[in-house]
């Protein structure tokens, strides 16, 4: 497992700049607890979130509106979430279904409540079985894909990614080939039982139980009380509960397969609350649970410890194993990791990307545990002890900031990176036991330079942070596209992490003193603090940068921290002169 030492973090100006009582020591440079550097502690991401034991997830099929306005009111009093399977040709009013369906003005409605979720149930519900006219290409696109692109397009639900087949599994070989390179996962397998549960861990192999063929559990009122019992098993062997009902009887005409009283089907949710209040079992809606076990499958979790305490990273693979994209647009679900933590450390604070909250530990024997929600390819987790008074310092400089202790620290910064320039600063850190910070841009790194730079940051007083990838000019709106957002904030971070993975990289300095809002935003998600273009005054006390930035975009935040030029022979800014205020430079 890898270690890594964060060092001292700063800001660059062209050239030498001197950086007194700096505060760009956000959560990551917190010292919260006694962890000791280096020391390993496991890791482990939960296959159900929040560590409980099993996930139910109900769906709705085929959009009656008087159904759906029922169940959705329903599970909406027991505050669990539902899925609606929607038949896209039904919504529209085509006919032979072409009343009695939900509208999609009607289906906008029920999306304003968070705990409604679309999923596709085909375009217009025909059964495509192997042997049959209805099985060609034609119908596959139409079915499958049209199904998916008229939801996204229609209702404000960002991406469709479960899909419900007509008729439980009645399509074809070919066209579950189109499903499968369609959504995230399906439900379409045969029915699920006590002794044919559906388990945590799919395959993406069109087995029975795969991704595609997931088995399902159907609400009809002769079967309550072998659907408890099936919840039951579950919940006690570790199973994903998935449901389908069709009407609730007297609020429809229903099919006589898969209907139930509204009572009936009250006593199934009240079943499930119950287990979910005992921290049993997540209510989770189809897009919810396939996002969150797609994640828990493709993710792997690292950790590392040093004097400021514990980073917790988890990274997730850019596919599935049947090549469908695990996109952070999509996936970026928090993942629950049960982190083991010292001992005495009762309330622990978890901080990533400038924002901390703060969970109690819990205990599992003779040791200590604390669950981390971690947002795959995302950045370390800082996991501390909140219960230590606050300690701030830089790990090796000679100047040091403690609650009601000293007042200002010290940092030297280079900009845009010289390999000779930037060898000298080394040499004189060495000499003087002093960190320092190279803000690089990384655009066409020749092999030989990249090298140069993995090689200089390895060991020493040196660390590594960002200053964009090309040093474009993005201070203004008609400069600032979202193409060259994306290579100069986000591309670069990701090339620190593959290349560069032993430096944090927490910080960044706009090139020309300035982002526009949007670039300023993506800053905002990737780093915990940025240097601005606003320069301190010695004399005005309004322009020093503050000991407790604000999260806003005005002087002195987070991101848009004050500087302070460096000038050959300048006196007024040397250590002393600045009156026990904090200045950035």
């Amino acid at each position: 497992m890898k270690t890594s030492q964060v060092k001292s973090k700063g800001f660059l100006v062209k050239g030498l700049v001197l950086l007194m009582a700096i505060t760009l020591l956000a959560q990551p440079f917190m010292l919260f607890g006694s962890a000791s550097e280096g020391e390993s502690y496991s890791t482990e991401i939960m296959a159900v979130k929040g560590g409980k034991d099993a996930i139910a997830t109900f769906t709705v099929d085929d959009g009656m509106y008087a159904n759906d306005a029922v169940i959705t009111e329903l599970f909406g009093t027991y505050g669990l979430p539902v899925s609606l399977m929607v038949v896209p040709s039904r919504i529209q009013g085509i006919p032979p279904y072409s009343t009695g369906y939900s509208t999609v003005l009607q289906l906008n409605d029920f999306l304003k409540s968070d705990l409604v979720d679309i999923g596709s149930h085909s375009y217009s519900h025909i059964y495509m079985q192997d042997g049959t006219e209805a099985a060609t290409e034609e119908n596959y696109i139409r079915e499958v894909i049209g199904a998916k692109e008229y939801l996204e397009a229609n209702l404000p639900v960002g991406k469709v990614i479960t899909f419900a087949t007509p008729g439980g599994s009645n399509y074809s070989a070919d066209a579950m080939k189109v499903v499968q390179s369609t959504y995230y996962a399906a439900r379409s397998g045969g029915s699920a039982s006590v002794s044919s549960m559906q388990t945590l861990t799919p395959t993406d192999d069109l087995s029975q139980g795969s991704w595609q063929k997931l088995k399902a559990i159907w609400l009809s009122e002769s079967q309550v009380s072998n659907i408890k019992a099936y919840l039951d098993a579950c919940v006690e062997n570790g199973g994903w509960f998935i449901s389908g009902v069709h009407n609730v009887i007297g609020t429809t005409i229903g099919t006589g397969n898969y209907d139930m009283t509204k009572e009936s089907l009250e006593d199934i949710v009240k079943y499930a609350k119950a287990y979910a209040d005992e921290n049993k079992l997540w209510v989770a809606s189809f897009t919810d649970a396939t996002k969150y076990l797609r994640e828990y499958q493709h993710s792997t979790v690292s950790q590392y410890t040093n004097d400021y305490g514990m980073y917790v990273n988890v990274t997730m693979d850019e596919k599935t194993e049947n090549g469908l994209a695990l996109s952070a647009d999509i996936f970026d679900m928090p993942l629950t990791v049960k982190v083991e933590i010292p001992e005495g450390w009762e309330n622990v604070r978890l901080s990533q990307r400038g924002e901390s909250t703060t969970v109690k530990s819990f205990r599992e024997g003779d040791t200590s545990y604390v669950y981390a929600e971690i947002v795959p390819n995302s950045g370390a987790v800082l996991v501390s002890n909140a219960d230590t008074p606050l300690t701030l310092h830089t790990s090796n400089a000679s100047l040091t900031m403690a609650k009601g202790g000293a007042t200002g620290i010290a940092t030297m910064t280079f900009d845009d990176g010289s390999t000779i320039s930037d060898a000298k600063l080394k040499e004189l850190c060495e000499k003087y036991d002093l960190p320092a910070s190279v803000m690089l841009n990384t655009n066409n790194f020749s092999e030989s330079t990249l090298l140069f730079w993995q090689n200089y940051f390895a060991d020493g007083n040196v660390s590594l942070d960002a200053h964009s990838m090309t040093h474009a000019n993005m201070s203004q709106e008609s400069l600032a596209t979202p193409e060259l957002i994306q290579s100069e904030v986000v591309d670069q971070y990701n090339y620190f992490r593959e290349y560069f993975p032993d430096q944090d990289t927490l910080s960044f300095a706009y090139p020309y003193n300035s982002y526009v809002s949007a670039a300023k935003s993506k800053v905002m998600e990737y780093y915990y603090a940025a240097r601005g273009g606003t320069c301190v005054i010695i004399s005005a006390p309004g322009k020093m940068q503050s000991l407790d930035p604000t999260f806003d975009n005005a002087a002195g935040s987070w991101y848009n921290l004050y500087q302070v030029r460096m000038q050959q022979n300048n006196s007024a800014y040397q250590p002393g002169n600045s009156g026990g205020n904090p200045v950035i430079s």
